[in-house]
């Protein structure tokens, strides 16, 4: 009988969030060897369509693209699913759909995270993309806890947006990383005690804070625990 579960994962959204998610599994997975590590399965399509613009409507859905990687994992015998794009969650009723495996919610994991780390908070920040702010994924799950989602001013916002697309163009270097810092510091300052790296992009240079809960680790500490059982 298997004892450790097949991860899938609906990557390429975008491709270095995808291998940095991969990278993490690996480095917090304990193992002596490789038959330790856990065992994954990759789409990783970096074809999907673009979820700001598709929750805009200025192109068509993410979702039909997303469930057919979706069956495809099940096909290769994945056990269970999981994204590291938190905008593309918009779509996790399409994902559903297609596939019934369990699905590993980013977006909760991190909620969760942020109320056990945090349980005084009343409110977090969301450093997201427009399609994530839009569309009120982390309120919605933040919720749940008590926690009331604040964003970015919108001079903020816009510099979060440019560190997203500058990470997704290659450029980690450090004015992207001290854009990103800013942002954050302005929240704190602002009297926001936690704030959130709610899109994977960010997540590849999330500054290691105490006040801020990266939605990539909260993601990958669910995947091993479930995977491993």
């Amino acid at each position: 009988m298997k004892q450790e579960q097949i991860v899938g994962i609906l990557g390429g959204m975008g491709p270095e969030a995808t291998v940095e998610l991969m990278r993490r599994i690996v480095a917090r997975t304990p193992a002596a060897c490789d038959n330790d590590h856990i065992h994954c399965v990759v789409d990783q399509n970096s074809k999907v369509p673009n979820r700001v613009e598709a929750i805009q409507g200025k192109i068509p859905s993410a979702g039909p693209v997303l469930a057919e990687m979706a069956r495809r994992l099940e096909a290769y015998g994945a056990d269970m699913l999981c994204m590291p794009c938190n905008t593309a969650h918009y779509y996790l009723d399409d994902i559903r759909a297609a596939s019934s495996l369990p699905f590993v919610d980013m977006l909760e994991c991190t909620a969760l995270r942020v109320r056990e780390r945090f349980p005084a908070a009343r409110t977090a920040g969301v450093l997201c993309t427009m399609g994530t702010r839009m569309t009120g994924l982390y309120e919605q799950r933040l919720s749940v806890h008590g926690i009331q989602a604040v964003y970015p001013a919108p001079a903020d916002q816009e510099a979060v947006t440019a560190v997203i697309a500058a990470v997704k163009a290659g450029d980690t270097g450090p004015k992207v990383r001290d854009d990103f810092r800013r942002v954050i510091d302005g929240m704190a300052a602002d009297g926001v005690p936690v704030m959130i790296a709610a899109c994977t992009e960010l997540s590849v240079i999330c500054p290691d804070l105490p006040h801020v809960v990266d939605a990539l680790d909260a993601l990958v500490d669910a995947v091993i625990q479930k995977a491993r059982g």
